[in-house]
C-alpha cells in the first residue's frame, strides 16, 4: 500500500468538503488494535469547540467529547460511504479521571471510531518509553520542541487531547 502520510485529502463534512491530513497508516505498535489497512487522519481546520466533558474534568472514556460527539453526532455528519468505512479501534487511554497511572493499552485499549489525540501521539511531552504514555507518536509528527516539530503541531485553534494534563496545546 503507498504510504499517504502526510498527505490531504478531502472529505465531506455536513456536504461540505474539507481538508484532512494523513498522520498515520496501519497500525503504529501493539497497543492500537484495529489499525491494519487504515491511515488516521485529522482535519486541518476546527471542526467544533466544545467542552471536553460537563464537569470539567478529563475523563476521556466517559466524555461527552468522546461518547457524545465523537463516535454519535459526528459521524454522521460524514458522506455515508465514509461513514460505512469508519472503523471501530482500540487506542490507549488511562481510564477514569486522568490519575490513574495504568494505560489500558491493545485488548483493554477503548473501543472508538473518532478520538483525539493524546501528547504521545502527537510526540509532544511524554517520551514513548515513560509508563503513563498514551500510545506512541504517529509517524507524521516529530518529537521535542523544534522548529520542525512544533509546526507540524501548529492548529489554527486549540486541540482537545485526550492526555492528563493535555486538555489543549
Amino acid at each position: 500500500m503507498k504510504n499517504h502520510v502526510g498527505q490531504i485529502i478531502t472529505l465531506n463534512v455536513k456536504n461540505k468538503p474539507i481538508q484532512w491530513l494523513a498522520i498515520q497508516q496501519d497500525s503504529p505498535s501493539d497497543d492500537y488494535i484495529g489499525f491494519e489497512n487504515t491511515v488516521t487522519i485529522i482535519p486541518v481546520e476546527t471542526l467544533a469547540n466544545m467542552p471536553m466533558h460537563h464537569e470539567d474534568i478529563n475523563d476521556y472514556a466517559n466524555s461527552t467529547m468522546h461518547t457524545e460527539y465523537l463516535n454519535d453526532e459526528f459521524p454522521k455528519t460524514l458522506d455515508e460511504d465514509i461513514q460505512k468505512a469508519l472503523r471501530e479501534v482500540r487506542i490507549p487511554y488511562r481510564p477514569g479521571k486522568g490519575k490513574d497511572v495504568k494505560i489500558a493499552k491493545g485488548d483493554e485499549g477503548l473501543i472508538t471510531k473518532a478520538f483525539c489525540l493524546s501528547m504521545a501521539e502527537l510526540g509532544w511531552g511524554i517520551e514513548p518509553w515513560q509508563s503513563d504514555a498514551e500510545g506512541v507518536k504517529f509517524d507524521y509528527f516529530l518529537f521535542g520542541n523544534s522548529e520542525d516539530a512544533l509546526a507540524k503541531r501548529a492548529s489554527a485553534a486549540y486541540w482537545w487531547l485526550r492526555s492528563q494534563k493535555g486538555n489543549v496545546i
